[in-house]
């Protein structure tokens, strides 16, 4: 009797875990916005609501062995979908098709994705509990409730935690999809008799998996690291003297013989090459440490949530350790600030999650007086910016708006003003911030100009 409370347990875990595993699968393609969660845990609540209702009414009036015969068929089925829907290269697949199509919005390919790969089998897989129940009939109604609610929601909760906190970290993110569906396999055959067909298939797909999620395939894209923040790939050119770092499908980094990215050039060639006299340089979003890599005279803290970063920038970027006048500090951008005293003079925030988005926490007014605790007296921040230069879309605008707000008198400089999108560099100062302004009563704007 104990291997059928185990079915229920194992339930509950996979589903938690298939939830937040679609959510991570799907972050460097569609962000990590409360929208797409929303999407994403919509994907998942509605098909167990209708899947509770749909097996009340059919394990009416069945017998055990049509009961058993339905549990299997739902469990195979489901393995099958999810051998496809926790595939890095499906995800991907899905993703180019999806654009290719001239489906561009984040929500309608995050919603698109859902219902073709994560609605079915959530609805399948939500039937288990009522019936199970079919099993325990000899036990009051009410004790058989409240012990299949409990048992799967203890399977959520370890599903949920063990699968962020420990499976991710330890495995990588394929190999942890791979144990979930290995997790189902489980299932199909604590239910099955021996020998029937669904075994052995089951099993196969789930070593298809595998043999899709092995690391010298995933060497051979490019992906060096897979954890619970982002995708880590490194390109290389054939005499590897031009190396780059793309995390979650964005170029992030790059080290080459001949130039680095404009914007660190930029910074720089205006914020710390002028300087002689060490100082204090805070850096939020590490990418592979390329600014002030060849710095000796200043200190760097760099800050990053990704804590593969040194390992993978050491080994397959730079190809050296960092320099002795450079830390790093694994931890989220927002802890570190709130944590730590340490006060700076110049800090860099450079935090994009991909390409063109930050996560959203990160673009705050609130998150920016954070910075601002962290500045010692007459020193400097510097805000790389992906926008359009002529503010041309309500993010833009509303970015703009943000940083004015939160930082009085900063200037910006657009690195490529006639492109659609470019980094835009924005500068505050805490030299000079008088917030004093002239009027018709009172103006002393000819003396000021002395």
């Amino acid at each position: 009797m104990g291997y059928l409370w185990s079915i229920v347990a194992a339930e509950g875990f996979v589903i938690l875990a298939i939830e937040v595993s679609i959510i991570r699968l799907l972050m460097p393609y569609v962000g990590s916005g409360i929208e797409v969660t929303s999407i994403l845990i919509t994907a998942v609540l509605l098909p167990m609501a209708f899947g509770y209702d749909y097996a009340g009414r059919f394990a009416q009036g069945k017998s055990l062995e049509d009961i058993r015969e339905k549990l299997k068929n739902n469990f195979f089925i489901a393995t099958a979908f999810m051998v496809f829907a926790l595939s890095y290269l499906v995800v991907d697949a899905f993703y180019h098709f999806s654009v290719a199509v001239g489906i561009t919005n984040h929500l309608l390919i995050a919603t698109a994705y859902a219902l073709v790969l994560v609605v079915y089998p959530i609805f399948l897989l939500a039937q288990t509990l009522p019936l199970m129940s079919c099993y325990f009939k000899d036990m009051p109604v009410q004790a058989v409730t409240g012990r299949l609610l409990f048992l799967s929601t203890v399977g959520s909760f370890m599903g949920a935690v063990l699968t962020s906190l420990l499976l991710m970290n330890w495995l990588g993110m394929s190999w942890t999809c791979w144990f979930i569906t290995m997790v189902l396999v489980g299932m199909i055959f604590l239910v099955s008799e021996r020998g029937e067909v669904e075994q052995y298939v089951a099993l196969g797909l789930s070593m298809f998996f595998a043999f899709l999620s092995r690391d010298s395939l995933m060497h051979q894209l490019g992906i060096v690291a897979q954890t619970p923040y982002s995708f880590i790939e490194v390109k290389m050119s054939p005499d590897e003297q031009d190396r780059m770092l793309k995390i979650n499908h964005s170029i992030s980094s790059m080290a080459s013989k001949d130039h680095q990215f404009e914007y660190v050039n930029y910074i720089e060639e205006h914020f710390l090459l002028p300087k002689q006299t060490a100082m204090d340089v805070l850096v939020l979003g590490a990418g592979a440490f390329s600014i002030g890599s060849q710095d000796r005279v200043h200190h760097y803290d760099f800050v990053d949530i990704e804590p593969k970063l040194q390992e993978i920038a050491e080994t397959y970027i730079l190809q050296r350790p960092l320099n002795d006048n450079v830390t790093f500090i694994p931890k989220p951008a927002v802890n570190f600030l709130r944590e730590d005293g340490k006060q700076y003079d110049l800090i860099v925030v450079d935090m994009y999650s991909n390409r063109h988005s930050i996560p959203a926490h990160l673009v705050t007014r609130e998150f920016y007086e954070l910075v601002k605790t962290r500045l010692k007296p007459e020193a400097t921040v510097v805000l790389n910016m992906i926008i359009s230069p002529r503010l041309s879309d309500k993010y833009s605008r509303r970015m703009d708006n943000t940083l004015r707000a939160s930082f009085p008198f900063v200037s910006n400089v657009a690195l490529n003003p006639r492109s659609e999108l470019s980094n835009v560099i924005y500068t505050y100062s805490l030299q000079g911030s008088n917030e004093g302004v002239y009027t018709q009563d009172k103006t002393t704007a000819s003396l000021d100009r002395l």
